[in-house]
């Protein structure tokens, strides 16, 4: 669900594809395997089970914020923004 009816709006699809976003732009080439994904985005995030994780991506997917490689990598599709400046 994207906007959760829960007392806990950090649990929201939408703030999980944020800290998803944000753990991706740690990696400078933009890419990453899936579970080395999960395994930073679970440590920023505690609690959220593989399932929540995998739902939150899809959603980045749908909306055209990640994409996968031919290699089963994820990337992102949009350029790091640092300090009001893009950078790839």
């Amino acid at each position: 669900m994207l906007v959760a009816n829960v007392t806990n709006p950090s649990m929201s699809t939408y703030c999980l594809g944020g800290v998803i976003l944000k753990a991706l732009n740690t990696f400078p080439s933009g890419e990453v395997d899936p579970e080395l994904l999960y395994v930073l985005f679970e440590k920023m995030q505690e609690g959220v089970s593989y399932e929540v994780f995998i739902y939150a991506l899809s959603w980045l997917y749908i909306i055209g914020a990640v994409d996968s490689t031919k290699d089963g990598k994820i990337r992102r599709c949009f350029l790091k923004v640092v300090g009001g400046t893009d950078v790839s």
